[in-house]
Order: structure tokens, then C-alpha cells, then sequence
């Protein structure tokens, strides 16, 4: 645990939005499940293996578990917890999965109709083709890797290093005789880096490696490991490694709130008191997400994606008539809006 607190990519990311700690989380109590020898925690790894794939994109939970299920078929023996696991991921799968769809289409017909909008597929018809539409999307994201890709993740690397406890990493190429839980984890570890050499996305701005993190959780893992059975000696290296983490970790921290809000003093921001309403041009160079956010509560204050000027003046008088425009350049527009009509139309329908 001092390990992982002395990371500050697990740090920076437990305080983040991202997905990646819950999965990690998922996936570490997916294999501590999955070692236990009986049906029942074989059926619970199962049931948290759906929840995880579930989560963003089921990516990181896959590469995690094809080596866990690998091992698992190597041997006779032990096809019936196999068969175990594969049985708890289907409720995971048809709630998380097929809900998530059926819920997306309960959304869609509640949607007000608007004659100026197209109206969106529905998903009952693509609900057959949820495979295909899978492979067709790894086939656009996963290629043969260019020498801008393969420099990118060079430069992950790098960056698994430095957000890592000093020197962790080097602990996966220490000699030693591992536990099969040790070896699963690094090779889910490896399973997920050698497969991200193939994707065509960058991670963005991330903090640390992003795209290794939920199998991540093999370093201090195999550090505590690796601790235990060292000599005085290694102890006190691997006391003096945790303790310049814990000492780096706070100076991660503050730059990361340095890089945050550099970015997000990219966008206007209203000249006072008042309620406003905030477009952010599409052409930003940055990442919309960052800047169009929204505080839940918040009701002086809306942040939308520019359709372009006009666009964005036609729905100002279609949903706010007599607001004014006060500011306009190339990173969007601010608007006043007349005093309790943005707080009307925050308000949660009953």
C-alpha cells in the first residue's frame, strides 16, 4: 500500500474522473477472487469481471483476464471454475451491457421531438449488431504501429517510470520465484502494454501512463512481495525508494494543478456577477471536455459547445430571449441572460 501511495499516478488518478482506479480496483479483486480454489469465488470473480467490462471501454478488463482464463484452461482441473467464471460474467453482461442499451433507448423516446433536428437511429435495430459494430471500432483504433506511435509510447514508458515510486519498475526484472498470483499480474501487465503499442490514440494529457494503469497494480504488488523476502540491506533501498515517493508525491500534485488550471484559464469567463451563459469554440486546439463543464448545482453559470455564431444566437433567443451578447473571440462567446431564466431551465424536470 505505501508503494501505491508513493506512485503518484495512483494518487493523481484516485482523485481524478477517470475510470482507470475503478478498474484497477476491479480487476485486482477479480484475480484475488479468481486464485481462491472454489466454485463460489470462481462465480464472483465472474460477476466482478462483468461489472468491469462494463465500465468505459472493455478493453483494460480483457487484457487483464485473457491471461488469468488462460491459465485457468491449462489445466483440466480447473475448467470447472472456468466454466464458473464465464457463468458470473453473463449477469454483469446482460444488466450492464444490454440494460445500458435498453436505457440509452428509453432516453432516446423520452427525447422532446424537434422538427429542425434529424432524428437519431434507434437502438433496437443495432442491437444485433453490437459485435460487428465492436470490430469495426478496434479495426479503426488498432494498427500496425508507426514510428510516431511507437515514440509516443516510449514516451508512457518514460512515464511509467517517473510517476512510479522510484525505481518500482525495476522490481519486474529482479530474479526471483513468484507466486502464480506475481505471474498473472505481470502478465496482464504486459498483455496490456504490448497490446497498446497497436492502438492508434494517444492517452491526451493523462497523468502518468493512463493506458497501463488498470494493470498497473502489479508494481507494488510484487514490491511488497519482493520487500519481504529481501535482505536488511534491500529493506532499507526499497524504505528509501517509498519515502522519496511519499516526498515527490506532493510536488506531482502541484503540478498537476498547475497543468489543470492553465488549461481551463483558456476559456472566457464571465466579467461578474450575474447569469451567464459561456460558448466554447469547437476549434479550441484543446480538450473541449476540459473546458465545457458544468458544477452540478450550479445555477448562474451554463457552459455549452459553439455551433458556430449564428447557430449559437438562434438558440440564445429560442431558449433565452433578451439575452446579450458581451464577449466574442476566437475561444467562443459569453452572453448575459436575464436574472432566474438560466435557473428555470437547470431545473430538474418531476
Amino acid at each position: 500500500m505505501l508503494a501505491a501511495l508513493a506512485s503518484p499516478q495512483f494518487t493523481v488518478n484516485a482523485i481524478s474522473f477517470y475510470a482507470m482506479p475503478g478498474e484497477l480496483a476491479l480487476n485486482l479483486l477479480f484475480l484475488w477472487l479468481l486464485l481462491k480454489p472454489n466454485l463460489k469465488h470462481a462465480f464472483a470473480a465472474g460477476l466482478v469481471g462483468g461489472l468491469a467490462l462494463a465500465m468505459h471501454n472493455p478493453l483494460p478488463h480483457a487484457l487483464m483476464a485473457a491471461p488469468c482464463l488462460a491459465w485457468l484452461a491449462r489445466d483440466r482441473q480447473r475448467w470447472p471454475r472456468l466454466a464458473a467464471v464465464f457463468a458470473g460474467y453473463l449477469p454483469g453482461l446482460l444488466l450492464f451491457g444490454g440494460g445500458w442499451m435498453k436505457l440509452m433507448e428509453a432516453l432516446e423516446s423520452a427525447r422532446p421531438v424537434q422538427p429542425h433536428r434529424r432524428p437519431r437511429p434507434s437502438w433496437k435495430p443495432l442491437a444485433h449488431r453490437n459485435f460487428l459494430y465492436l470490430f469495426t471500432f478496434l479495426s479503426s483504433v488498432v494498427t500496425i504501429p508507426t514510428e510516431d506511435m511507437l515514440r509516443a509510447r516510449w514516451f508512457a514508458t518514460r512515464k511509467t517510470w517517473i510517476w512510479a515510486c522510484p525505481g518500482l519498475l525495476l522490481i519486474l526484472f529482479v530474479p526471483r520465484v513468484r507466486s502464480v498470483g506475481e505471474r498473472l499480474l505481470v502478465a496482464a501487465f504486459a498483455t496490456t502494454f504490448v497490446f497498446f503499442l497497436f492502438v492508434r490514440p494517444d492517452q491526451g494529457h493523462g497523468w502518468g501512463y493512463r493506458y497501463i494503469h488498470t494493470a498497473r497494480g502489479v508494481l507494488p504488488v510484487v514490491f511488497g512481495a519482493w520487500l519481504v523476502a529481501a535482505s536488511e540491506s534491500a529493506r532499507k533501498w526499497g524504505a528509501a525508494m517509498v519515502a522519496a515517493g511519499l516526498l515527490a508525491t506532493p510536488v506531482f500534485m502541484w503540478q498537476t494543478h498547475a497543468t489543470v488550471a492553465e488549461v481551463v484559464s483558456w476559456r472566457l469567463a464571465p466579467p461578474g456577477p450575474g447569469q451567464w451563459v459561456v460558448f466554447v469554440a469547437q476549434d479550441t486546439g484543446r480538450y473541449r471536455g476540459d473546458l465545457v463543464q458544468n458544477v452540478p448545482g450550479e445555477t448562474d453559470l451554463l457552459r455549452l459547445v459553439s455551433r458556430g455564431a449564428a447557430r449559437d444566437q438562434d438558440l440564445m433567443a429560442l431558449h433565452f430571449p433578451g439575452a446579450k451578447k458581451v464577449e466574442e473571440d476566437r475561444r467562443g462567446s459569453v452572453w448575459s441572460v436575464p436574472e432566474g431564466s438560466l435557473a428555470k431551465k437547470l431545473q430538474p424536470p418531476r
